[in-house]
C-alpha cells in the first residue's frame, strides 16, 4: 500500500528525531480469518500507531470498525508488553512542522 501524505510527514518526523520505528506492520490477530490479517500503520518503540485520514476515519461507523481493531491488535500484543493502539488524526498532521511537533511531544 502506497504512503499517504500524512503517514509520510509522521515518518519524517520520526526520523528527524532518530525515533526508531516500523511501517505497515502485518498482524494476524485470534479473530482473523485465513489469510486475513491487521495491519498497523506504525509501531513505535512500544506503541502502535494508526494515523487516521478523514476519509474512512471521521464518521460513527468508521469509529466503531477503528476501536474494534485496536482491541483485537491490543488483545495480540499486550502480552509482549506493548501500549494500546494510538491514533492520530490528520489534523495534527497537515504540516511537516505540525508533525515534527507532535513526534517531539509524544515520542521524544
Amino acid at each position: 500500500v502506497p504512503i499517504s501524505d500524512i503517514e509520510e510527514r509522521f515518518a519524517r518526523a520520526l526520523e528527524k528525531f532518530k525515533v526508531p520505528y516500523s511501517f505497515q506492520v502485518i498482524l494476524p490477530t485470534a479473530y482473523s480469518l485465513p489469510g486475513e490479517s491487521k495491519e498497523l500503520d506504525f509501531i513505535v518503540g512500544d506503541t502502535p500507531v494508526e494515523i487516521d485520514g478523514y476519509i474512512g476515519h471521521h464518521q460513527a461507523e468508521d469509529k466503531s470498525k477503528d476501536i474494534l481493531k485496536d482491541a483485537l491488535v491490543f488483545s495480540v500484543l499486550q502480552r509482549y508488553g506493548y501500549k494500546p493502539v494510538i491514533r492520530i488524526k490528520w489534523f495534527d498532521l497537515e504540516t511537516q512542522a505540525d508533525a515534527d511537533s507532535l513526534v517531539r511531544e509524544r515520542f521524544v
